[in-house]
């Protein structure tokens, strides 16, 4: 079990297996564990990643197996909600995800609500729900406090700031969280909650997060405090391959994650897959 306790850097670039590499050390993980409590969460970026990785970790282990200790798979999202749900003191239990494509319906649809006039709908309803679904989605991904931006005359800048508070009660009275807002109030949890924190440690031990040049600042700072204290966290990516800065996701949180750990006293395994 030593060799599979605390910080593990997984660099691999396309078709070097980190895929199975990752599967490997899923399977090893499932083998050495004693207690059902000494769980396992594995995080992927995509739906389509988490069907295989499923599809690959049931061919190897028996559902017998697999059952015997606490395990999640899933996208951040997902896993955010299921945790969120499960171990949150606040009742999350019927809240629903509204999925990217549905996000800009729900405003379209609550325009009215946020303070818009009919005339303004009319005329272009739908451009401004999307304009607004990326600045709210924006504000929670980055973590941008509103009162301290500097709008410079950018009108519609501002006036998408006023309604945002609005847009977030109107997301807890119909009981929803949209992909960005998962994040915000898993976090807060994690940081205001420590009874929220320590119930998740009680069942689960080992944090596994695959394409993770393509993680955001939320979602790094969640993974570290995740797995805080012992940071049992193995992360695999590719830091030539990041694809998803558009949506906030920065290489850097990949290229100085063994700096980042040495800074919390934690030596770093690594491992390094260059042979395609």
């Amino acid at each position: 079990m030593q060799n599979n306790t605390g910080p593990h850097l997984i660099l691999a670039g396309p078709g070097t297996g980190k895929t199975t590499f990752l599967i490997n050390k899923t399977t090893s993980l499932f083998q050495l564990i004693s207690s059902k409590n000494e769980g396992i969460v594995i995080c992927t970026f995509t739906r389509k990643a988490t069907e295989e990785l499923i599809t690959r970790i049931y061919s190897k282990l028996s559902v017998k197996e697999i059952n015997r200790v606490n395990f999640i798979i899933g996208t951040i999202h997902s896993i955010c909600f299921d945790l969120l749900a499960r171990y949150s003191d606040k009742d999350f239990s019927d809240y629903q995800i509204l999925p990217e494509e549905s996000q800009v319906h729900f405003i379209h649809s609550k325009l009215k609500n946020l303070g818009y006039s009919n005339d303004r709908i009319k005329k272009n309803g739908w451009t401004l729900a999307e304009e607004l679904a990326a600045i709210f989605n924006k504000i929670n991904e980055e973590q941008i406090d509103i009162n301290s931006i500097d709008f410079k005359d950018d009108v519609e800048l501002e006036e998408a700031c006023n309604v945002y508070l609005t847009y977030k009660k109107l997301l807890k009275r119909n009981r929803l969280f949209d992909f960005s807002s998962i994040q915000t109030n898993f976090l807060f949890e994690l940081t205001e909650s420590k009874g929220f924190h320590e119930k998740i440690l009680s069942n689960f031990k080992y944090f596994l997060i695959d394409e993770y040049q393509d993680v955001n600042g939320i979602q790094n700072e969640i993974f570290f405090k995740l797995s805080a204290p012992d940071y049992n966290i193995s992360i695999v990516g590719d830091d030539d391959q990041s694809i998803y800065a558009f949506r906030g996701s920065n290489v850097k949180h990949i290229r100085t994650f063994k700096e980042s750990m040495n800074g919390l006293q934690k030596n770093v395994k690594e491992n390094i897959l260059n042979k395609n």
